[in-house]
């Protein structure tokens, strides 16, 4: 498949293909199979996920190195997923404070 058939196929931004074409440690490619697609819906997944390019880039690398590195991959997934938690915990603590405030107003009402 070419890579304008990819991008209209898959509704793939021609920014992921690009970055995706830049990457020194993947051949160059001017056909793309299901592997690359696989590989560029795991960029899709990393972006939705908050990784960052530098991120995605040292993860992509990672992948493309084989099983030896998937320790490293999990490292960094745990990393984001702690992130995403610290989030989480950070907007509950917020609703909290808001749910305070709220009922504060309410009792001055009565």
């Amino acid at each position: 498949m070419k890579r304008e058939e990819i991008c209209e196929c898959y509704n793939l931004p021609e920014w992921i293909v690009n970055e995706y074409e830049n990457y020194d440690f993947l051949p160059k490619r001017t056909q793309y199979d299901e592997n690359d697609l696989n590989q560029l819906s795991m960029m899709m997944t990393l972006y939705e996920l908050d990784f960052d390019r530098n991120e995605i880039k040292q993860y992509m690398k990672l992948a493309a190195e084989g099983k030896d590195t998937s320790e490293q991959r999990i490292w960094m997934l745990k990393e984001k997923r702690n992130e995403s938690l610290n989030e989480i915990h950070k907007k509950e603590e917020q609703l909290m404070k808001l749910d305070v405030l709220w009922h504060r107003i309410q009792k001055e009402e009565e």
